[in-house]
């Protein structure tokens, strides 16, 4: 009985993983109202390609893909989770303070290509000369890659 009741909570688990996987093809005016506000202020000049709804197992995301290859990705509150500019720069009305300055004054002249943070612990921000760092929350180095 005890090897039955594992199987059913395994079998439900795979089962319920992989429903809560995949994108959906969404209207824009689904985007959360926050989203569709940072798309205006910050990327008005970039045409929307698509929009998607990803499902994960704890809460959705939302895409935004644009026709000349820049990507945003909302948390489900419509607050940005990663921007990825392929053929510009990542605006820097978007970059924290601290992270700017450091950036200013360490890698002049070299562009923000991406950036991502995970809800107000740590920021990883990809340069135009392929450096990728790491910030924590009070925009301090944690880490760097090349």
């Amino acid at each position: 009985m005890k090897k039955m009741t594992i199987i059913l909570l395994s079998l439900f688990a795979f089962t319920f993983c992989a429903k809560a996987d995949g994108d959906k093809p969404i209207a824009y005016s689904e985007l959360p109202a926050a989203s569709r506000q940072f798309v205006t202020e910050h990327f008005s000049k970039d045409k929307v390609a698509a929009q998607t709804k990803d499902f994960e197992l704890f809460g959705s995301t939302y895409n935004v893909f644009f026709t000349n290859g820049n990507h945003i990705e909302f948390y489900s509150n419509g607050e940005w989770k990663d921007v990825e500019c392929r053929r510009s720069a990542v605006p820097e009305k978007i970059i924290p303070q601290p992270i700017k300055d450091f950036l200013k004054n360490t890698y002049e002249n070299i562009s923000v290509t991406k950036i991502e943070k995970e809800r107000h612990s740590w920021y990883e921000v990809r340069l135009s000369n392929g450096l990728e760092l790491t910030f924590d929350q009070n925009g301090r180095v944690a880490d760097i890659d090349d």
